[in-house]
């Protein structure tokens, strides 16, 4: 029964640092969103908020190329960072 135990607190605390992480990106997500349109903090209301997130539409092809292309990058920028530590 321990290890049942143990392993439920693991995956108790995964789900957490996965719940984190979300927070994270829409955190980000929202910043970048509000510093891009001018927003102000201040006079920004729930109703505006829905009406930019609806007006927000990206065509799936185009969004799911970027995030390859993004990969990619990173990928790069990883293998790269990695093959120079080796040196």
């Amino acid at each position: 029964m321990g290890k049942i135990n143990s392993k439920l607190e693991k995956l108790k605390k995964l789900e957490q640092e996965i719940q984190e992480e979300q927070n994270k990106i829409d955190s980000k997500l929202g910043n970048a969103i509000i510093k891009e349109l001018e927003l102000d903090y201040d006079d920004l209301t729930n109703e505006q908020i829905n009406k930019i997130s609806k007006s927000i539409i990206f065509d799936d092809s185009s969004l799911n190329t970027n995030n390859s292309k993004l990969n990619n990058e990173d990928n790069y920028t990883t293998n790269n960072s990695d093959n120079n530590e080796q040196a």
